[in-house]
């Protein structure tokens, strides 16, 4: 868990020094964070499992969430994918957030079942959906798997390319890390 935390991090810290500038529309408004407290994005991520095929539940959520030691958070879902939650320091309001899904080693992707038993594609997107229901409560499912397609998720992101969609005054950035991670990033603009 220790090794995928710092992994997680690593992967973390290179998406978002270029997601200032995937986000950046000219202002200088400085960066408010998302907006949000832990609290109330645990409960929005508790509403939007309600409308995900498999996503975080709510006594999931309550559960793996643990908070690390430099105040951030941290919630695995399994093996391959990891929710960690950024604060700004010295509270609980949220800077930005991000999702990983781990490609095993020597495996390939294996593409999104649509039926039958999950797969990791299938969770991750899933998950996803619920991470951006979380911030928009009104977005539906349909609107939620065009904004992954324009992430890159169905299987551009595996070029490698960051890649970003805003919606509420949010950036979503999605970018394949060279250590085989699919990250998304939530960031404030």
């Amino acid at each position: 868990m220790i090794k995928k935390i710092i992994l997680l991090c690593a992967a973390f810290m290179m998406i978002t020094v270029n997601s200032a500038a995937a986000a950046d529309d000219g202002e200088d408004s400085g960066n408010m964070g998302l907006g949000i407290s832990v609290p109330v994005f645990i409960m929005h991520m508790k509403i939007a499992a309600r409308k995900v095929k498999w996503g975080f539940s709510s006594s999931r959520i309550e559960n793996e969430m643990i908070r690390t030691e430099d105040g951030n958070y941290v919630a695995e879902y399994n093996d391959a994918i990891l929710l960690y939650l950024n604060t700004m320091p010295g509270t609980k309001m949220l800077r930005n957030i991000a999702l990983s899904f781990t490609i095993a080693e020597g495996d390939t992707p294996m593409g999104f079942s649509r039926g039958g038993l999950p797969n990791g594609e299938d969770q991750y997107e899933s998950i996803c959906q619920q991470v951006i229901m979380a911030f928009d409560p009104h977005i539906s499912q349909k609107e939620t798997r065009r904004m992954l397609g324009r992430l890159g998720l169905y299987g551009p992101v595996l070029d490698g390319r960051q890649r970003y969609d805003r919606r509420g005054g949010l950036a979503y950035i999605m970018k394949l890390q060279n250590n085989g991670t699919i990250v998304l990033v939530v960031s404030g603009i």
